[in-house]
This record gives structure tokens, sequence and C-alpha cells, in this order.
């Protein structure tokens, strides 16, 4: 269409001539779609259609006369975005560009332009021809479909995350287990007794609750190093409750976060602590887990006959504290206590650090 413009639209100076030929004024009057400017070489508008009115919000009076570049954003003003254009239509005859440009009320309109430059017959520049059509409608699809592909592969990169750790955690609590088999074939060579295997069995339900409670948080975007041992526990206790000859339970646990490889061991502690006062004490089994300071203190007690007084846990086999006393020393690297109550039944007192580098150094059973 540029090339096809009546080029006695214009004078030798690029002023508009009083009288339009008819095809350029039916032009001008009919293209609504586009906003189209007749340019001197002053690069003022001297001629324009209905369509700029409609697209930029302009009247005739008010436009006529202003410089292109006031149709440029103030940014691409200043980093010589019309200039760039300019000299383009100069040299080569045209140029074309999508861009934001300016409406009268100062809001932003995405617009595919082409400016072409006029010449006489004798090759001499009369002036410019612009044309903008508004693509505002495309721009916004486009931003749309980005902002969707954004996502898409920022939920891929947590997809791939969430799955190395979760490799990794499976790995750990396979670990886990292993170390826990190894720790019975200590005592039993030959023979282990079905009651070390359903207590290995009881680990590794604590293991999923564990498990579960990583991939509800992923699932939720969570994904972190550190969970609640409270959260932990919600899961577990409920499944020891209701595990053959269990007692009545209560417990007290404060809102604490820990790193996941202490929770976990935090976890397997508890559940081998309650399993064996359901199995050696009698009455209620209280669980306390509380923060004083710097520390965190873990209580299980009951109401059976307590603790022999040469009691040592790393001598006493198929008690299951061996793995306490090995998960408090190595992984938590903290202190267990047993204690005989004076009123009657056992406490066990597992204390250890909250704030301590080596807690995220170290791996499951300390191996």
């Amino acid at each position: 269409m540029p090339e096809q413009v009546r080029l006695d639209a214009l004078d030798s100076s690029g002023a508009a001539l009083p009288m339009k030929s008819d095809p350029l004024r039916l032009i001008e009057e009919n293209v609504r779609d586009y906003a189209i400017f007749m340019v001197g070489i002053d690069c003022r508008i001297s001629s324009w259609n209905q369509g700029v009115e409609r697209i930029l919000g302009y009247t005739e009076a008010e436009y006529v006369g202003m410089p292109l570049l006031a149709i440029f954003t103030q940014e691409d003003q200043q980093n010589g975005r019309f200039e760039i254009e300019l000299e383009t239509a100069r040299t080569t005859g045209r140029a074309e560009d999508e861009c934001w440009h300016i409406k009268k009320d100062g809001s932003r309109f995405w617009a595919n332009g082409i400016l072409t430059a006029l010449r006489d017959e004798q090759g001499s520049l009369c002036g410019y021809v612009k044309i903008l059509q508004d693509f505002t409608w495309r721009k916004k699809q486009e931003d749309e479909l980005h902002r969707h592909q954004t996502q898409i592969e920022q939920l891929n990169t947590r997809l791939r995350l969430a799955m190395t750790e979760t490799h990794h955690r499976v790995k750990n609590n396979l670990q886990v287990i292993a170390a826990l088999v190894d720790l019975k074939l200590m005592h039993d060579d030959e023979l282990v007794p079905s009651s070390e295997l359903r207590r290995i069995g009881d680990h590794i339900r604590s293991l999923a609750a564990i498990h579960d409670l990583l991939t509800d948080r992923s699932r939720a975007d969570l994904v972190s190093d550190d969970i609640p041992v409270r959260t932990a526990l919600d899961k577990l206790l409920p499944l020891l409750a209701k595990m053959p000859g269990a007692h009545e339970m209560k417990w007290e646990i404060d809102d604490i976060v820990l790193p996941v490889n202490v929770c976990t061991a935090v976890t397997l502690i508890t559940n081998e602590l309650i399993a064996n006062a359901f199995k050696h004490g009698k009455g209620l089994v209280a669980l306390k887990l509380a923060q004083r300071a710097d520390l965190i203190l873990l209580e299980v007690s009951d109401e059976g006959p307590g603790f022999p007084p040469d009691f040592d846990p790393r001598l006493a086999a198929n008690t299951g504290l061996e793995l306490v006393q090995c998960l408090t020393d190595f992984d938590l690297h903290g202190e267990a206590k047993y204690e005989t109550n004076p009123a009657g039944g056992a406490t066990v007192h597992v204390n250890f650090p909250l704030k301590n580098d080596s807690l995220m150094l170290s791996t499951p059973l300390g191996s």
C-alpha cells in the first residue's frame, strides 16, 4: 500500500496540499483498522485517516502538525528508536517494527508499524507515510502464552528437583532399613525372632509416615530441608496406637522445625521407645517433646516395673534400645538417659542440640 500513495498529496516541503485525490480520500475515510499518517520531511504529521482517531483517540485538529515522535513511548524516545526507524526508511525505503506506542490518554498499545519513505520522480525525499495496526490483543495473548510456558518450565524444574530429592530420601530410608537389619543380625546371626521382624516392620511404617509427609509437602510446593516434627509424629502416633498390645497413650509436642534427617531420627526413636513401653511397661504411655532454648527434650514414660539398677541399653538384647542409643549418638549428637521413676514406671530421656551444624551433615544411623 505505501508504494501506491499519490505523491501529489504533499508539496515539495512535505506539507499537505489543499486538495486530495479521490483514491487517497477514500483510503483515509474508510480504512479504520489502520492508522495512516502522512508525514513531512520535518517528521510532523501533515495528513491522517479516521483510523488514527479510532486507534489513538486524536482528532484532526489535535494531531495534524504534531511530531510523529509523540506516539512513541518515553523510553523509545530516549533510546533513539524513532531515529533508527527513520534512518532505515530513508536508506532502504521502508522500516518495520513492533513496539509500544502512546495514545492521547497516555495509555499504551502494542502496534505493528511500517514507515515508508516517499520520493518524487527525481528521487528527492518528499516525506513519509506511517501505517500502524493495533496488535495489543495479540501481544496479550503472546504474553499470556509466555507466562504459561514459564510456569510450565518452573513446574518441570520443581518436579525434577522433587524427583531428585525423593530418590535421595528413599535411598537414605533404605539405608536405615539395612542398618536396622544389621543391628538385629549382630545379636542373632542364625535366627531372628519374629518379634524383631515385626519391630523392623514398625520402623518401616515410621519411615513411610515421614515419606508421606515429605510427598505431601512437595505437592504443596513446600520442598525444603526442614519439616515440623509435630506433623511427622501426628502421622506416626495414631499408627502406634493401633498396634497389637498398644496401651493408652497421650502426647505433648511443641512446634519444632527440624532438618529432615534429624526429624527422621526422632521419629524412629519415638517409634522404638513407645513400642518398647508397650512391650515391657504397663499402664499409660506418655510422650513429651519440648524445646528449651537450643536444646530439644524427648521423653517417653510408662507405668511398668522400670529398669533394673544395672541396666545398660547397649547390652540389653532384643529391647530395641540399642537402636535408640545409636541414633542418639550418631544422628542427633545427643544423650540418652534411662531411669526408673520413684513412683514406679520407666522414663527415657533423649536430649540433643537444636542448632548444630553436624546435624545437617550426619547420615542415617551414622552410616
